[in-house]
């Protein structure tokens, strides 16, 4: 998977230059870039199958252009722990926790999903580029 610099990350959120000022710097260190769209950049980070797991897990992290506000808690940045199925080609989200600022910092509100639900994902979307990503690693077990 190819990796951009913070910098150009950033170029790719479209935002006013005033906005663009204030923003900090993406710190990405270890994760891999998956794909943008006109408000969000997305990334992930493999992390380890819990003993016993059928699926394997990932992180995947949104950087935001402008807040998200999701059930009144509004974003600038945010991790889900997803468990994904290559074989399926289907992720489901376990939990997801979003902040108030960029970078994964500030005031943060943790949704766990009590059953949570397998997603087909459509060709294109944000769960398509986190499957392919995930999947094309050789060290991702196929449940």
């Amino acid at each position: 998977m190819r990796s951009l610099a913070p910098a150009l990350l950033c170029a790719l959120l479209p935002m006013a230059a005033a906005a663009a000022a204030e923003r900090p710097a993406l710190d990405v260190e270890g994760w891999t870039y998956v794909g943008a769209s006109a408000t969000s950049v997305m990334f992930i980070r493999h992390e380890a199958t819990p003993e016993g797991g059928a699926y394997p897990r990932v992180l995947v992290r949104f950087e935001e252009a402008k807040p998200f506000d999701r059930r009144g808690f509004a974003s600038m940045s945010s991790v889900e722990i997803d468990e994904i199925d290559c074989a399926g080609q289907r992720t489901r989200v376990i939990q997801d926790t979003r902040y108030k600022q960029s970078n994964l910092k500030g005031e943060s509100r943790v949704d766990r999903a009590q059953a949570p639900a397998w997603q087909d994902e459509a060709k294109g979307s944000f769960g398509a580029g986190i499957l392919k990503a995930a999947c094309a690693d050789p060290e991702t077990p196929r449940a």
